[in-house]
Parts: structure tokens; C-alpha cells; sequence
């Protein structure tokens, strides 16, 4: 019996914490701002085999 109301007031408490979180609906939706074209994004580092740490090392 005790694990069971154990597990009943977990739940309760994680829901009850999850739903404080909540704001209040204002009635609409916001969007997102768009993503960029791949062409206006900033390049990422290309990454290889000797980048990483102790590659090569015997």
C-alpha cells in the first residue's frame, strides 16, 4: 500500500508542477520567425577525423 500511494503522490506532484509552468492562452497563436535560407546561414565547422582529441597518438 505504501508504494502505491508513493507513486500516486510522484505523479501528482510532477503534474502539478508540469501545469504550473503553463501561462495563461491569450487566444491566438504566436509563430515562429521563419527559418533562413541555407544561403544566408552562417557555415558550419567542417569537422574530420583528425580533429578529435588523441586521434593519431600512439
Amino acid at each position: 500500500m505504501k508504494t502505491i500511494q508513493t507513486i500516486i503522490i510522484t505523479i501528482s506532484a510532477a503534474l502539478l508542477l508540469t501545469l504550473a509552468g503553463c501561462q495563461e492562452p491569450k487566444g491566438y497563436l504566436e509563430l515562429k520567425e521563419p527559418m533562413k535560407p541555407e544561403s544566408e546561414m552562417t557555415p558550419g565547422k567542417e569537422w574530420n577525423i583528425t580533429d578529435v582529441e588523441g586521434y593519431g597518438e600512439e
